[in-house]
């Protein structure tokens, strides 16, 4: 059901680790479909910072913090669940 609204493509990459001076290390670039908002919306982070994201991306990917959408660094997910208790998509704010 989410498939039918997400008629937007990106490039999705994750992130494998981090390199010998901390920088972070992504996968080759994945085109995923998904559906892309710009919103600004207020996170709070586990340390207790507020920050601003400007970008929501839906899609049926798995996506984690610290992966990258169409450039930009996810700064936190949300999975979305059906009726039964199934992850049916994730919302990643960027």
């Amino acid at each position: 059901m989410l498939e039918d609204y997400l008629n937007q493509s990106a490039e999705l990459q994750h992130k494998t680790g981090t390199n010998q001076r901390g920088n972070p290390v992504f996968d080759d670039i994945l085109t995923i479909q998904c559906r892309l908002q710009k919103k600004y919306t207020l996170i709070q982070k586990l340390d207790g910072e507020t920050i601003s994201a400007g970008h929501i991306c839906y899609l049926v990917d798995e996506v984690k913090t610290g992966d990258k959408i169409n450039g930009l660094t996810v700064l936190a997910v949300n999975s979305m669940v059906n009726l039964n208790g199934e992850i049916i998509g994730y919302k990643a704010v960027m």
